[in-house]
């Protein structure tokens, strides 16, 4: 195959080791709980998402030997953490146009191995596999793996869908109208946005907290209109960005007192919300 082409073949190759890397997690999610320790952060983490990001990075590197991998657990390697970031909170809307730490025609990739690690010590089923491949001249592409519900989401930033069917936003459009779905109460105070939740609560129809992809993906579903991320880094939201857009909607990063936010969903819904908490 022609080096650094996103084609269908490595498409395969990718979707394949996701699903595999998923189901081992799934496997083991019984013991986890048991076993997680504590990163510097404060944040859970378990042998299941440094195996699953290893696999994940080492089949990447397989298929585009040059890749940029950035990782949650492992970092970016040659790179900084905040080449990416920084880039992304400088955009409004999602786009596959970046510089590139290497040669311009390096893919880059970024991987949430276990999106969702506290609810995966849990027992619950809303934790996912988060990966965003993107190909300088080729474009992009991003999976989101649901393995307790065994949903795969994928495309490529013009479409998006879950299995065989095309997913497309739909629902209300207006803020008044729409229910919101957020992250986690924590995520707010970390950030010292917690007086977002009363302005949210009085501009939106209603509002729920699904955290992590769960939340993007009750969008994607047409349950939800509007997901509100505060306080979250760049592999958190690569993937989800890439399907929500791909579905139809909008997505929107923006920087509040050094901590990245993402909001996304549909016109005009997106802007009021934004506008509803003075950004």
């Amino acid at each position: 195959m022609p080096p650094n082409r996103l084609t269908p073949e490595r498409i395969d190759a990718l979707r394949l080791a996701i699903l595999r890397a998923g189901r081992s997690a799934l496997d083991a999610q019984p013991d986890m709980q048991r076993s997680s320790e504590r990163k510097g952060d404060g944040s859970p983490v378990t042998a299941l998402d440094r195996a699953v990001e290893t696999a994940l990075r080492e089949e990447t590197l397989r298929l585009f030997p040059d890749a940029l991998v950035l990782g949650e657990e492992a970092g970016l390697g040659e790179a900084t953490d905040s080449t990416i970031e920084t880039e992304d909170a400088e955009r409004t809307d999602h786009s596959s146009e970046h510089s590139s730490a290497r040669e311009p025609a390096s893919p880059r990739v970024v991987i949430d191995p276990i999106d969702g690690t506290r609810a995966y010590i849990r027992g619950l089923d809303t934790w996912s596999v988060l990966y965003a491949i993107e190909v300088p001249g080729e474009g992009a592409y991003a999976f989101a793996y649901l393995p307790g519900r065994d949903h795969l989401y994928e495309g490529d930033g013009t479409r998006t869908r879950r299995g065989d069917r095309e997913v497309r936003l739909k629902g209300a459009i207006e803020l008044d109208a729409s229910l919101v779905q957020h992250g986690s109460l924590g995520q707010f105070a970390d950030a010292d946005l917690l007086t977002w939740l009363p302005t949210l609560a009085k501009a939106s129809y209603t509002q729920r907290g699904f955290s992590d992809f769960a939340g993007y993906a009750e969008v994607l579903e047409g349950r939800a209109d509007l997901m509100v991320d505060p306080s979250i880094q760049v592999w958190d939201v690569k993937a989800p960005m890439l399907l929500i857009e791909g579905a139809g909607g909008h997505t929107r990063l923006a920087t509040v007192g050094g901590s990245l936010n993402c909001f996304a969903g549909r016109e005009p819904a997106l802007s009021q919300c934004i506008a509803a908490l003075g950004l």
